[in-house]
């Protein structure tokens, strides 16, 4: 199975400067190294095996991510974290929408959810994500 075959769309992109190059690092890396270690964190204080016994899908990808992740040394997890200077704004950002949404009431976060849905929607097909993250884990499964 070759890398292709599991991410066809994938490809090099080469950035126009530095400044582009560690903005995008910082979502890229350091964004996803945070949301991950987060989760992590908190399934490390949980019964993980019957977490996973009754888990879904979206969880079965999540805690293999965040597991994923846990593999890596803390240094460079720590600094993908905070040795872009751009990280520390994506932080912000994350931990602001995730206090949003942990004190939001029930309309309010379903009215949340939705503009959040509409809002990604405009920037990628969600559906078509939905379908390859199935796909991949058929790959995987092979």
């Amino acid at each position: 199975m070759t890398i292709k075959r599991v991410f066809p769309e994938m490809s090099i992109k080469v950035l126009p400067d530095a400044k582009t190059h560690d903005r995008a690092i910082a979502a890229v890396l350091g964004l996803t190294y945070f949301a991950n270690v987060v989760f992590a964190g908190v399934l490390a204080k949980e019964d993980l095996a019957t977490l996973k016994q009754v888990g879904g899908t979206t969880f079965a990808v999540q805690s293999m991510l965040a597991e994923s992740v846990m593999t890596d040394e803390p240094e460079l997890a720590a600094a993908l974290m905070r040795g872009n200077p751009h990280a520390a704004g994506y932080i912000r950002a994350y931990m602001k929408e995730a206090k949003t949404l942990a004190s939001a009431g029930e309309t309010a976060l379903a009215a949340r959810l939705e503009r959040t849905k509409k809002g990604l929607q405009k920037k990628a097909d969600i559906a078509a994500s939905y379908r390859r993250m199935y796909r991949t884990i058929g790959l995987l499964k092979a």
